[in-house]
């Protein structure tokens, strides 16, 4: 798993180390539309948001990082809460894109008359390793995941799709592969409480200051040092 988790990561980035995940998914999905004012909109809007949330982003400053006309806001998207939405669906369909095998492994380990431990503890780890790569490789991927924090602290209108669309699946297999790795005797409680502690164990590696966007640093050697020390910290929650 984890060479293949590698993998899927080189493969997004151009040449010259640049992100192209956010440009394929607006493509892919229809948000970019034959005039690219759009796709500039919501590179800007992305940046805004994870910097400063819905209530405090600012629709001009968005305008001013595309370099177009404000009024072009509402054209596309009717507003800041039209972008904000659009941005929200991208996240989402983004998760499901990147975790639709892993959590479709997840259901199978969990639903198993006789679910493997050690499957359950190598799926826990992947799936929390290829969130770190994400985030402190990928910026767009790191910008998406403060948005999804900030609306868990501060939920918005928009909260429902994301809890819908990404925290409550997330939780779910969490919360299953915990307890099968542990020998599948936890109450729902617990396995809960549990797996809020796994998702702790991504935090530091995501927002320490000193990591880097710069791709170039992000190599297979250090991408095993973040791995091993998240190994080590999940076998010793899991016991």
């Amino acid at each position: 798993m984890r060479a293949r988790g590698i993998k899927i990561l080189k493969k997004e980035f151009d040449k010259d180390g640049t992100s192209t995940i956010w440009l394929n998914l607006m493509i892919e999905t229809g948000a970019m539309c034959e005039n690219d004012t759009s796709t500039a909109i919501l590179h800007a809007a992305l940046d805004e948001f994870a910097l400063r949330s819905l209530e405090g982003a600012r629709t001009r400053e968005i305008a001013r990082k595309a370099g177009v006309n404000h009024a072009a806001i509402c054209y596309y998207f009717g507003g800041k809460l039209g972008i904000y939405s659009r941005i929200i669906e991208l996240t989402v369909e983004d998760f499901k894109r990147r975790y639709k095998i892993y959590m479709k492994e997840a259901g199978e380990i969990i639903r198993s008359e006789n679910p493997s431990r050690e499957r359950a503890r190598e799926l826990l780890f992947f799936m929390l390793a290829m969130r770190i790569k994400l985030s402190v490789a990928i910026p767009e991927s790191k910008k998406m995941f403060l948005i999804i924090c900030r609306e868990e602290l501060y939920p918005t209108a928009l909260f429902e799709k994301i809890w819908d669309g990404i925290i409550k699946p997330m939780h779910d297999a969490v919360s299953g592969l915990v307890n099968v790795a542990m020998g599948g005797k936890l109450s729902q409680a617990e396995a809960d409480m549990r797996a809020q502690m796994v998702f702790g164990l991504i935090i530091p590696f995501i927002y320490r200051g000193n990591f880097s966007n710069d791709v170039e640093i992000i190599t297979e050697e250090r991408l095993s040092e973040f791995e091993k020390i998240l190994k080590d910290s999940l076998d010793a929650m899991l016991g």
